[in-house]
């Protein structure tokens, strides 16, 4: 039978910044930081845009990340009116093969001295993890009736086996998700009260020329 999950409802429900969602110690993070697996190791990359299975290993081994690691790309949005965000989020979830973060063999057979867990068992792993870590956005939206994040459709997650990746070996896997947020956003950096439309749309007049 599976586990039933529960999360405790509040009524004032803070608004998120797009930073506040993914970077170090913001929401994604703080739901790391709980995994018994990942031991809170999280990252925002700043250029992994368009990190895939191809280039993943070669952006972290220059980042310097220590494994397992939960990385997260900066997302592209669209603006909603009124006041939503839609987010697309890639994240991968990942671990070294055969030997631990710590470079200790994994599951050791005493007699060859090489490791029984297989890229196989790792990318399940970070299989578990990954679903963990959507199961427990999901109990945020439940929590806050949608607010301050929820998915953005029912579809199901489409998650991607990742083996052996670099001059690391890493295994896992990532997922892809839309997430909404309310924009938290005050527009205070222009002060449109009393404005003066015609002020606005004195311009230049394009002066009569031949071709």
């Amino acid at each position: 039978m599976a586990e039933k999950y529960s999360a405790k409802s509040e009524k004032n429900i803070p608004m998120l910044s797009e930073v506040q969602i993914y970077e170090k110690d913001g929401l994604f993070h703080n739901i790391v930081k709980l995994s018994k697996v990942m031991a809170g190791r999280y990252t925002a990359i700043s250029d992994g845009s368009d990190m895939n299975t191809n280039n993943v290993a070669s952006i972290l081994e220059a980042a310097k990340e220590k494994y397992p690691i939960v990385a997260c790309t900066i997302p592209y949005s669209i603006i909603q009116r009124p006041g939503w965000e839609d987010f697309a989020f890639r994240i991968f979830f990942l671990c070294t093969t055969n030997y631990t973060g710590d470079n200790q063999i994994k599951v050791r057979d005493p007699g060859t001295n090489t490791s029984m867990h297989n890229e196989r068992f790792d990318v399940n792993d970070m299989k578990i993890v990954a679903l963990n870590f959507l199961r427990a956005l999901e109990m945020i939206q439940e929590a806050g009736k949608g607010k301050p994040v929820h998915f953005k459709d029912k579809q199901p997650y489409k998650l991607h086996r990742i083996v052996n990746k670099g001059n690391d070996k890493l295994s896992g896997c990532f997922v892809d998700f839309q997430l909404a947020s309310e924009l938290a956003c005050d527009y205070t950096d222009i002060d449109l009260t009393g404005i003066d439309l015609n002020t606005l749309l004195t311009v230049p007049q394009h002066a009569a020329h031949y071709h």
